[in-house]
């Protein structure tokens, strides 16, 4: 790499054939040089350069294509101007002339044939599915359930994503279930998705957050009725038992385990006692009784 000065105005003249979408402004430039000695933008100038500024020289590296086969030029380049490995997988593919094992190995991937194999279709997946992937860091065998959707369904699925907050655990159980569900069903769950968000939205006050797990389990009882069906069963059980605040019982997400979870919160040894002795109230180790049954 070598550095040469630019007029703001004569960088931004130069060619956006392998100009980042990800980039944003930068004080400090970056160009790339091809064979025949055009010269190419690789990031963005600052955009609020007012037009007398237009002539102020800014710095600008200027890589040669051939320094830009070399995992550590690329390293680089991505500590000025990050990159989601979707993003940067899809400009791989739109620039073969980047090896695609460079880019995995810069992006922190560790190279061998699966990790490249799935790095090539990644870069195959279109904006829809790259912006879920990169916002919630989604992996690859999940995004790929995702692009099997149709295109309407996932745009109003990403409208309730963008509406309230989803977890990245959520959204990935969404979508494995969504993938399960025959097209009538599908239709179905995002209909009571969206009056499950319509309605929360037109609460008029709302003391917790967005209640974005009910979401997938309604597509989850969908999939799996008769296991959504003990999960509610579970729920009534625990509701019973009335449990102190400091008191918590749990059982296994998957329901796949007979194991159940009880901690207890506590500040002095009275509270402890306390706690323990409603663990030991025969209504109490009745109903945790009947929970393992259902289990």
């Amino acid at each position: 790499m070598h550095w040469k000065l630019f007029s703001a105005g004569d960088y931004a003249a130069l060619s956006d054939r392998y100009l980042f979408p990800w980039s944003t402004s930068h004080t400090i430039v970056f160009a790339l040089q091809d064979e025949q000695g055009g010269l190419h933008r690789l990031t963005r100038a600052p955009a609020d350069m007012p037009p007398e500024q237009s002539a102020t020289e800014i710095p600008c590296g200027v890589y040669a294509l051939s320094e830009l086969r070399s995992p550590d030029a690329w390293r680089a380049l991505l500590q000025i101007s990050p990159a989601h490995r979707v993003d940067l997988a899809a400009y791989q593919t739109a620039h073969p002339e980047f090896p695609a094992e460079t880019l995995l190995e810069a992006s922190g991937g560790k190279l061998n044939f699966k990790s490249l194999s799935d790095w090539r279709e990644l870069g195959t997946l279109d904006e829809t599915s790259r912006r879920l992937g990169r916002t919630f860091d989604l992996p690859l065998n999940i995004l790929r359930l995702w692009a099997r959707l149709g295109d309407a369904e996932r745009q109003a699925w990403q409208e309730l994503f963008d509406e309230h907050p989803y977890s990245k655990n959520i959204i990935r159980d969404i979508i494995v279930d969504l993938y399960d569900l025959a097209a009538e069903q599908r239709q179905a769950a995002l209909s009571e998705a969206r009056q499950h968000a319509d309605r929360w939205s037109a609460r008029e006050t709302r003391s917790r957050a967005y209640p974005a797990g009910e979401v997938r389990d309604l597509v989850r009882a969908l999939r799996s009725p008769g296991i959504e069906a003990l999960r509610r069963r579970l729920i009534q059980l625990r509701r019973e038992l009335a449990l102190p605040k400091a008191m918590r019982l749990d059982w296994p997400v998957d329901l796949e385990q007979r194991r159940l979870t009880l901690q207890f919160e506590f500040s002095t040894l009275a509270e402890l006692d306390a706690l323990l002795a409603k663990s030991s109230e025969p209504q109490f180790q009745t109903g945790v009784q009947q929970i393992l049954d259902e289990l």
